[in-house]
């Protein structure tokens, strides 16, 4: 430290003061030291647990993309001439095989093309007064047309090539059309005004194109077409040539309208795909375990402490971590073959709580039941009743068996509801868990049996390892609810470390004003001890 005072050299006294003062400085900063370490204890603390929010939010960010069997589930389809038919299966397809025997035509658009041509693309096209309108009188969203009006849209000056332009950028022209321009390649005048109806198919074509201004001439070339294939012994009539909602979670592609024979689809479980995202989740939590062991852990040979260990918030942590792991699945009924991850071979070590996959059992647990096993990690809700079924839920929303009534008037409209006795939110035809219950958020779809006022339902939800993964790590580590395990530890660290700052600051500016006092009080002895001498000087030169 140093005040700005003159340095104090000792001439007189023959004492370092410097030194000396510098000693008694620093026995009086032996607080600010410990100070300083346990601010740095509170950081290294801090810096722990944003290693581990990252690891839980890694681990929720994987597990949330599969809560879903759709998502986790993977299923593979094949086809028997795939140059002709290729398929794609998601997870919610089912095994098994389906036949398309015939297809008759593949789906196409249809356009219109200019009878007359012109030399260039920069043509002007002989324009006057009127219009030009593209008429889609089939649209599936009603009647729709592009209308160009000759001196508000274009010009005498307009060429071939701008009135292509706006055409497509027409503010009507909402992905009905797309206009281009063709060179042909035929002798001094090979260019053609062609416009193109954006999707395939009858319901999407351009009806007519009425032009009392252009003089463009223009007339169909393509008809439209609509794909039309059997499959399953079952005609097929779609707008385009790619099928996904034909066969739940399969997608075919019809490439070739001249098949001679069945084509084969099969779909079959796809368990290499689905042990991926096992081993994911798997590899997630140990990462996030491996941390908390590390950061908790007392190290015998050299007796050093975890800087987390003995922390009560990593102690909830963990607890609820392995409260997932370890227990059977919420709402899991009985019956359920797989109640837990090691009914499919997943384990624990005893020492580190680290998941052990058994490749062997996992791998017999997927061929007995592939969906049994995606029960253990995804959310899941049945119904005994068609007209009450399950839509979503929320994190709030808790696992278990709801008894549901809805009743309702002739038409059909929702009167009142209840789940589990508690009267619950009504949004037209949907039922919603109402606040402050164990039902919070559920979401549930009253479909209209027909006659009658009152239906009841049973509706199970359970929610497994993924699931609860999602829920549990959302209010941990999640800043919404500000009252998680990580928002606690944070704060209380942040709040630790910026009192010991000011603590150290207080301290570090008395110790200057210390130094100040310390060093005129040397240098005023100094100045009595010259004064002394030159008396002393003086007397004895009197004296002699």
């Amino acid at each position: 430290m140093s005040s700005g005072i003159m340095s104090i050299s000792g001439l007189v006294s023959g004492i370092d003061w410097d030194t000396t003062i510098e000693q008694l400085l620093a026995i009086q900063a032996q607080p600010i030291n410990l100070l300083e370490q346990r601010k740095q204890k509170n950081e290294t603390k801090l810096s722990m647990w944003q290693q581990i929010n990252t690891r839980l939010q890694s681990l929720e960010s994987t597990a949330k993309s599969m809560t879903e069997k759709k998502d986790f589930l993977s299923r593979i389809a094949t086809s028997s001439d795939a140059d002709k038919v290729a398929a794609t299966a998601t997870g919610e397809a089912q095994p098994g095989t389906h036949i398309i025997s015939s297809i008759t035509s593949l789906a196409r658009a249809n356009n219109y093309v200019s009878g007359s041509s012109y030399s260039s693309k920069d043509d002007t096209f002989g324009q006057g007064a009127g219009s030009f309108v593209i008429n889609l009188a089939n649209h599936p969203d009603g009647a729709k047309s592009i209308t160009l009006t000759y001196g508000t849209d274009y010009s005498a000056a307009t060429t071939l090539d701008e009135f292509r332009q706006l055409i497509n950028d027409h503010t009507d022209n909402d992905g009905l059309v797309n206009a281009s321009v063709i060179n042909d390649g035929s002798g001094a005048n090979p260019y053609k005004l062609v416009i193109t109806a954006s999707n395939s198919g009858t319901d999407y074509s351009i009806t007519s194109i009425t032009d009392t201004s252009t003089g463009l001439v223009m007339a169909q070339g393509l008809t439209a077409q609509n794909c039309v294939f059997t499959i399953d012994s079952i005609s097929i009539t779609k707008n385009e040539n790619q099928v996904d909602d034909v066969v739940d979670g399969v997608t075919f592609t019809l490439l070739d309208s001249g098949i001679t024979s069945d084509i084969v689809i099969s779909v079959e479980d796809d368990l290499a795909t689905v042990k991926s995202n096992i081993n994911s989740i798997v590899d997630s939590y140990n990462d996030l375990k491996a941390l908390m062991n590390s950061v908790s852990s007392f190290d015998e040979d050299n007796e050093i402490m975890g800087p987390l260990m003995g922390d009560g918030y990593l102690s909830s942590v963990r607890s609820k971590m392995d409260a997932i792991i370890s227990g059977s699945i919420p709402g899991m009924p009985s019956s359920a073959i797989y109640q837990s991850l090691s009914h499919i071979g997943i384990t624990t070590d005893g020492s580190a709580g680290l998941l052990l996959v058994d490749d062997s059992e996992l791998t017999d647990a997927l061929e007995d039941d592939f969906d049994a096993v995606a029960d253990v990690f995804c959310e899941k809700a049945t119904t005994d009743n068609n007209s009450i079924t399950y839509q979503q839920r929320t994190l709030d929303t808790e696992a278990g068996s709801y008894s549901v009534v809805v009743n309702y008037d002739g038409s059909g409209n929702i009167t009142s509801a209840t789940i589990d006795g508690h009267e619950a939110n009504i949004l037209g035809s949907l039922v919603q868990g109402k606040e402050d219950y164990n039902e919070e958020g559920i979401l549930l779809k009253f479909t209209w049996p027909g006659s009658g006022n009152q239906e009841t339902a049973t509706i199970n939800l359970s929610l497994g390892v993924n699931a609860q993964f999602e829920k549990e790590i959302d209010f941990i580590s999640g800043t919404e609810y500000l009252e998680g395990e990580i928002y606690w530890a944070e704060d209380q660290l942040n709040d630790s470390i910026e009192h010991l700052e000011e603590q150290i600051e207080d301290m570090e500016k008395r110790l200057v004003k210390k130094e100040e006092i310390l060093r005129n009080q040397f240098t005023q002895l100094e100045l009595a001890m010259s004064q002394m001498r030159s008396q002393s000087s003086y007397l004895e030169s009197i004296l002699g």
